[in-house]
């Protein structure tokens, strides 16, 4: 059966029985399909962590069960994919083979941990000098973030103050020419309110 159609399992397939004896052999291939790129794994390799989204998918291959681990699957061919990026899934992958997570150099903290948190994988151990280069990385994302918010505040305060003296500024302005207007022939009015004056009552 193709990928994209969900293997229905008749009733005695969902039964208990049919659960205990479904489990597949260890040594058997499974198939990982993350974006359209496959990969080939043992179950064995699978169950080192078997609390992990990946680790859970051989306990039971029920329709119901699947669907909530996985976005498709082909229970015939033990083939499961996922709509996920494929690019970071080699260092997910290589964390059930080796036991220890590396990471690229090019790959960004939060994307890697938004991966684990999918793959559900809590605090995986980390090679040394990975783990260096990830809470590295991680500071230096903290402290551009800190630095990028630092600057909007300030920019934030100056518009403040801008927007502030422009304010005081044309109440300034309009009492001046709402009392040049009210009394056109004070001494300090100039020429043109006593113009506007005479034009305004002579129409």
């Amino acid at each position: 059966m193709m990928i994209g159609n969900v293997k229905k399992l008749s009733e005695d397939e969902n039964s208990e029985e049919y659960n205990k004896t479904s489990h597949p052999e260890e040594n058997k291939r499974v198939v990982i399909n993350v974006g359209g790129f496959k990969h080939e794994v043992l179950w064995q390799t699978l169950n080192r962590f078997p609390e992990t989204k990946l680790g859970r998918l051989k306990k039971n291959l029920n329709t119901e069960y699947l669907n909530n681990l996985c976005d498709d699957f082909d229970a015939e061919k033990l083939e499961f994919f996922y709509d996920r990026d494929p690019t970071l899934f080699n260092s997910i992958l290589n964390y059930y083979r080796e036991g220890k997570l590396h990471i690229i150099d090019n790959m960004c903290p939060n994307l890697l941990q938004s991966e684990l948190d999918y793959w559900e994988i809590d605090e995986p151990e980390m090679d040394l000098y990975c783990e260096e280069k990830f809470y590295h990385k991680q500071q230096v994302i903290i402290e551009l973030v800190d630095s990028y918010l630092k600057i909007v505040k300030e920019e934030k305060h100056k518009i403040e103050e801008i927007n502030k003296i422009n304010s005081n500024k044309i109440k300034v302005w309009k009492n001046k020419i709402w009392n040049t207007l009210e009394n056109p022939f004070e001494k300090n009015s100039s020429l043109i309110a006593k113009v506007f004056y005479f034009i305004q009552f002579s129409s």
